[in-house]
């Protein structure tokens, strides 16, 4: 085999194993994207899987503060926030996210100082660690109790990754339940609210911006359990 034929089989493994690990990690199924957008009244989406009839929503452009994300939108079912689709909107209190939703990508609510609660639906399987980083006023979180993948044990007002015991996501009222193993990226990132965290014994290790810009943040206990603290 010459190294030109050697070189071409190399990049399409490359491009083949890149495309295969992007589907794990969105962990739906996702088949094919295509490059167009549907706009239905005032929701831009993005066709994810033309077969299955699924989209992912881009962006809100409506201007009421309180809204209620669709289900269904001219017959695709919706199973995502977008990249950065509600990106910046500080006007935005109350979002109830549908039934149908599968994925909350990164910055998906990013600087949405206004919101005050969340709530995570069952089929949800991904949210990226920095989807809800600048959302100031945040003082509810509620994982919906039968999701398999995420959990708000003990009434926490936070998210947590079931099957690892990691805190992905908290807010300004949250409490670190006994059984959480560690604290990941961006958890409290920007929880301006919060005064008091008490760290249990049962953590090793906090992740990268874990407490960034927790201005209020006065008090925080960490135990000696904790061998790992991200520098960054």
């Amino acid at each position: 085999m010459n190294k030109k034929v050697a070189l071409k089989l190399f990049m399409a493994m490359a491009l083949f194993m890149s495309l295969l690990f992007e589907n794990d990690r969105y962990n739906i199924g996702i088949t094919e994207v295509h490059a167009e957008t549907d706009v239905a009244d005032e929701w831009e989406c993005w066709i994810i899987d033309e077969d299955n009839k699924e989209i992912y929503i881009q962006e809100y452009t409506g201007k009421e503060t309180t809204i209620e994300v669709p289900s269904e939108i001219n017959g695709y079912t919706v199973i995502g926030i977008d990249v950065g689709a509600f990106n910046g909107r500080s006007d935005l209190i109350s979002v109830t996210l549908p039934e149908s939703l599968r994925s909350i990508e990164a910055m998906a609510f990013k600087k949405c100082s206004g919101l005050t609660d969340i709530r995570i639906p069952r089929n949800v399987r991904f949210i990226s660690s920095d989807s809800f980083n600048g959302c100031t006023s945040l003082a509810s979180i509620v994982v919906d109790q039968d999701n398999k993948v995420y959990d708000s044990r003990d009434n926490c007002n936070a998210i947590i990754e079931t099957a690892t015991n990691k805190l992905i996501q908290g807010c300004n009222s949250s409490f670190i339940p006994n059984s959480i193993t560690s604290i990941g990226n961006d958890a409290f990132h920007s929880c301006s609210g919060l005064i008091s965290i008490v760290i249990p014994n049962s953590v090793t290790s906090i992740g990268e911006r874990a407490f960034w810009y927790c201005s209020g943040l006065t008090s925080i206990e960490i135990p000696n359990s904790v061998t790992e603290i991200s520098d960054e």
